[in-house]
């Protein structure tokens, strides 16, 4: 009997296996088609038979017995999807796919919202970078917040071979001429005439979803730039009412509650801009608005005061007709005029017609604040607010998501310690042991700075699977800087101390407005087309720089003082020689003459014992050595217009892989207006005595020629240095994204792009240029056609659905370009007030042609995990490289195209959970990167013949401009979500940086490694408020930029900034 069960029993395990099917399929986004990594399905009769989407998308549910069923498929932030009379066949495979949208919850009051997939978090942004055709590494708002960056310029040097100059980017060892910056990818402007990139500090992290960093280039994407295309994506609308604010505050232990160097303020600089304050008196705006002094001769006196006829009765007629070569002298025309009965006379005639015609000048000079003389001020805390409310509703039946959001930010840095030298090699390298000290200043400075931006954007779905979007995004960052160096200055006269004082405002503002489309049509090849259209203003306005340069020479002088100790040398005028002579001499003593002591004493007050040498400082401004005080404004207003068309059509094949054609256009039209205004004083015999209040006080600035010590104002501005400028892009480009089989996809496509170009000075409206004088004004890219191909292939070398683990090799080469910048190309030689040095540019200049080969292993050992190794490889063809101009008296800049450059390097990345270590380990994170790069350029023939004159072996080649040997980044996080905590320690640092090229001989600048390390801890009570604490540059390395020459390092300037500590709360309701 127990064998006929034990039979029976296998009899019917073998019909129910003979009597099972397959369910499969694949989930993807109704909208984008896009797959959904980890969606779960399941049989909704029995939710254990089920199964999740791989990294395909694809699922498979095994061993499902015949008959009929219903099936559900689910995911995080989409509508949940069910299919019914899913029929499953004996030995069959039943195929079911699904096409989620997004989830549709209605909340209080009847409102209807969408949910969707939260870009701020890795897992979206991990999911982008595997389906990439192209190489894109990215930081998410989440991965932000756990450095504590508070600016894009600060989060972006955390990623795999970015390094930062200042608030520049560079990319690969690649400087800013290289990167290209978009905003939801829209080309925005640069605001610096002399940079080819926007600084990055100036968007806030709060308003990021994330940064996308493609390094890859593509052919649907714009074709100049090869470090880097960094796509700022702002922040997009809730799923529901969403309001949130924070506040922090800060305290940094160099500059908080200590006395800053600072200047007046405006009463709108809290708000990051000037209200009007700095500028220059509205009688001044036209170039020919400041007179020459007048000083006037007898002629124009006595014809001013009504004499004409009797001058012309006597035969004169002009100003060279009083003189001893003229028809009379002055003392024989007073003899025959009525009312003058000497030349005192007429000297007072003259005085009076002067006091008229230079009273505008002393007017136009007496308007200027005086305001020279950097102050001190208490330095508050560095201070945060952050406000953003969003929601998601219907109207008209249709979905209308909307967020608006503001930021307003305050921060004081200061040192008082630091320290700026100038070197140079004066011989043969071979001859001369150390560099030639030039200037070596002690250095004080005092930055303020205040910036506000606003985000709004509102989307709107017309029908279903039809979207448009707005975006408004407005940022003014407003910079007060104060400094003040004080030292020695042997290359004007070893004899000679130097000061110098410099205040600077700078403000920035940007504003772009942005209208996107998407739409899905499902019954036209369901294609996709998306369209975008932006406007975006950048302005940087410099009001008023000043710069006060003066020399001392500290000496001695005889001093005299009473028995009470009080100086009274002054008066004693005539005699303190006379008695410091006696006293040198011994011929009066306390000893040898009584009585001559006593009477010193009695009838003068003198304490002969008491007379001394003391310190005497004398003060001078040398315009032979230095510029005269000048102030100096510069407006720079750019205008971007850009708009993109792009089409997507998928193509079906037997395989059913995803393959797909695009196709698109694309225009951008950049146009500049750029003014600079350059005001001189000039001193007419006043003396300076080490105040600058006292020099500038308006008693000083009344012209009276006949007295030789006044100041006035001199217009130094050069109409060729305002220029305007233009240039038009238009593109097209197809391409194909194709999967060969389930291992092996390619993407190949073309772009074509037109570019024109036009910079003009304004000198040419002010004066007739003939044919061979107008080139030297403009500079020109006339009807440029580029053909930029890309191919990038990915081959699928390991996948375990199971594990969400997938491995991946890419390989790609692309030909890109980058185009010289407006003052580059513009062929005119000016005076940078900022940098102080001649610049000169070069209207030969050529666009470079990039070739970049890109070569990617990447693993992803879970969903938000990856491990990754890249190497490549980018040739120049004529790039453009900043170089000296060898013939000019002094140090003169300009920029060239030489015949090759390249870069080449590794980069390794990780980021990985510590959880194989055991469960107590899953909240640890580790990340960090490692990036090794070698870069080239040729030093042009000129250029080296001149190195070489001093320095003998100098190699024929330089590293490229800004470029880091290395670059470490370094995270350890931990996040346990239970706790509601988040805290992580990150570390950053580049190697030497080239950041200055001198001229001849003297070894160039470098900036020298230095590491960063930073602490950020946030813990989260309830639902609604969050505590952080962060501690940033807590090593407070120096930031040193040396000169190195026979083993020994020269600083071209050294500083520290100080250790940042903040603390903040968040509220969301």
């Amino acid at each position: 009997m127990k064998k006929l069960s034990v039979l029976a029993l296998m009899l019917f395990l073998a019909f129910t296996a003979f009597s099972q099917g397959t369910i499969t399929g694949k989930i993807t986004e109704s909208v984008t088609g896009e797959t959904l990594i980890g969606a779960n399905v399941y049989i909704t009769q029995n939710p254990s038979m089920g199964g999740n989407a791989d990294l395909d998308g694809n699922y498979t549910i095994k061993n499902v017995p015949a008959g009929t069923y219903t099936v559900t498929a689910s995911f995080i932030s989409y509508d949940s999807k069910v299919i019914e009379n899913v029929v499953v066949t004996d030995g069959q495979t039943t195929i079911v796919d699904f096409a989620l949208g997004e989830d549709i919850q209605v909340i209080d009051g009847g409102a209807v919202v969408e949910v969707r997939q939260n870009k701020r978090e890795d897992l979206y942004m991990m999911k982008e970078r595997s389906k990439d055709a192209a190489p894109i590494d990215f930081r998410s708002a989440k991965d932000i917040q756990k450095s504590g960056d508070k600016d894009v310029g600060n989060a972006l040097k955390r990623v795999t071979g970015v390094s930062t100059v200042g608030n520049y980017v560079f990319v690969r060892g690649l400087s800013d001429r290289y990167i290209k910056t978009t905003l939801n990818g829209h080309t925005v402007p640069t605001l610096d005439p002399r940079r080819n990139s926007i600084q990055m500090d100036i968007f806030p992290t709060g308003s990021v979803d994330n940064l996308v960093i493609r390094k890859g280039y593509t052919a649907n994407l714009p074709g100049d730039w090869a470090g880097a295309y960094i796509d700022i994506r702002t922040r997009d609308f809730p799923d529901s009412l969403d309001v949130r604010y924070s506040v922090s505050l800060g305290y940094n232990d160099n500059a908080t509650f200590n006395d800053v160097l600072t200047s007046e303020t405006s009463s709108t600089d809290w708000l990051g801009y000037d209200n009007g304050y700095r500028d220059f008196s509205s009688d001044l705006e036209s170039v020919d608005a400041v007179p020459q002094v007048y000083v006037g001769s007898y002629y124009e006196a006595l014809v001013w005061a009504g004499y004409q006829q009797q001058l012309n009765d006597l035969g004169i007629y002009e100003t060279s007709d009083i003189g001893s070569n003229g028809t009379m002298t002055i003392y024989q025309l007073v003899n025959q005029l009525d009312d003058f009965n000497s030349v005192e006379d007429v000297n007072v005639v003259l005085r009076e017609l002067r006091a008229e015609k230079n009273g505008e000048l002393s007017g136009q000079t007496q308007s200027f604040g005086n305001t020279w003389d950097p102050k001190r001020k208490r330095a508050n805390m560095n201070m945060s607010h952050t406000l953003s409310i969003g929601n998601s509703t219907k109207l008209f039946g249709r979905r209308l998501g909307f967020n608006i959001g503001g930021q307003w930010n305050q921060k004081t840095q200061s040192y008082n310690d630091g320290f700026a030298g100038r070197y140079t090699l004066t011989g043969k390298d071979t001859e001369i042991n150390q560099l030639n000290l030039e200037r070596a200043l002690t250095d004080q400075m005092g930055t303020t700075q205040n910036n506000w931006s606003v985000l709004g954007n509102l989307s709107y779905r017309l029908a279903d699977n039809h979207n448009v979007k707005f975006v408004w995004m407005s940022t003014s960052i407003g910079t007060n800087e104060a400094r003040y160096q004080n030292g020695s200055n042997p290359s004007d006269d070893p004899t000679l101390m130097h000061e110098q004082r410099m205040v600077r405002y700078t403000e920035r503002q940007l504003n772009t407005f942005q209208l996107n489309g998407e739409h899905f049509f499902e019954n036209f090849m369901r294609s996709k087309v998306r369209w975008g259209g932006a406007y975006t203003k950048g302005k940087e306005d410099t009001p008023d720089f000043r710069l006060f340069t003066n020399s001392y020479q500290a000496g001695t002088r005889p001093a005299i003082f009473d028995p009470s100790g009080n100086e009274i040398t002054d008066q004693m005028d005539g005699y303190q020689d006379f008695l410091e002579y006696l006293v040198d001499e011994g011929e009066i003593s306390s000893t040898n003459d009584p009585a001559a002591i006593a009477f010193l004493e009695d009838e003068y007050g003198v304490d002969i014992d008491s007379i001394t040498e003391v310190a005497d400082t004398s003060y001078s401004i040398m315009d032979n050595l230095y510029p005269s005080p000048t102030r100096f404004y510069r407006t720079m207003n750019d205008e971007v217009w850009n708009f993109t068309v792009d089409m997507e059509i998928p193509i079906h094949t037997k395989s059913n892989l995803p393959n797909k054609i695009q196709f698109g256009a694309a225009r951008t039209s950049t146009s500049r207006d750029y003014n600079e205004r350059r005001f001189t004083f000039v001193s007419d015999g006043v003396d300076y005595n080490g105040n600058p209040t006292d020099y500038f006080d308006p008693s000083n600035m009344i012209i009276a020629p006949d007295s030789t010590n006044y100041i006035y104002l001199r217009d130094d501005s050069d109409v060729q240095n305002s220029y305007t400028a233009s240039m038009d892009v238009n593109a097209a480009y197809a391409l194909v994204d194709w999967n060969v089989n389930n291992r092996l996809r390619v993407n190949v496509g073309a772009r074509v792009e037109h570019t024109n170009m036009l910079t003009e000075s304004d000198i040419i409206l002010q004066e007739d240029l003939d044919e061979t004088q107008l080139p030297n004004f403009v500079g020109k890219l006339d009807n440029v056609v580029n053909l930029l191909p890309s191919v990038m292939g990915t081959y699928q070398l390991y996948k375990n659905d199971e594990k969400f683990q997938i491995m991946n090799l890419r390989v790609g080469y692309s030909r890109t370009v980058a185009r010289p910048s407006f003052r580059e190309k513009s062929p005119y030689s000016a005076y940078d007030f900022a940098t102080q040095e001649q610049v000169t540019g070069n209207p030969d200049l050529q666009m470079t042609t990039i070739d970049n080969v890109d070569l990617r292993l990447e693993f992803f050992p879970y969903i938000g995990e990856v491990i990754s190794l890249s190497a490549f490889y980018k040739g120049f063809t004529n790039p453009i490289e900043q170089q000296i101009i060898s013939t000019a008296a002094n140090t003169e800049i300009t920029w060239q195209n030489v015949s090759k450059a390249q870069a080449l390097g590794l980069e390794f990345e990780i980021k990985k959970s510590l959880g194989m270590l055991g469960q107590w380990a899953q909240p640890l994170q580790i990340g960090g990167n490692v990036t090794l790069i070698k870069s080239q350029t040729i030093v042009s023939d000129q250029e080296l013949a001149l190195i070489r004159s001093t320095d003998t072996d100098h190699p024929d080649t330089r590293p490229m401009y800004g470029q880091s040997p290395y670059i470490i980044n370094a995270m350890l996080s931990y996040e346990p979500e239970k706790l509601g905590l988040m805290t992580a320690l990150s570390y950053n640092i580049q190697g030497p940086q080239l950041v200055l090229v001198t001229k001849g001989g003297t070894p160039d600048v470098y900036q020298t490694p230095r590491g960063s390390l930073d602490f950020t801890l946030s813990k989260s009570f309830g639902k609604h408020f969050n505590v952080g604490v962060k501690a940033n540059n807590l090593l407070d390395q120096a930031y040193q930029k040396v000169y190195q020459y026979n083993g020994q390092d020269y600083f071209w300037s050294n500083y520290k900034l100080g250790r940042t500590y903040s603390l903040s709360l968040s509220v969301q309701l």
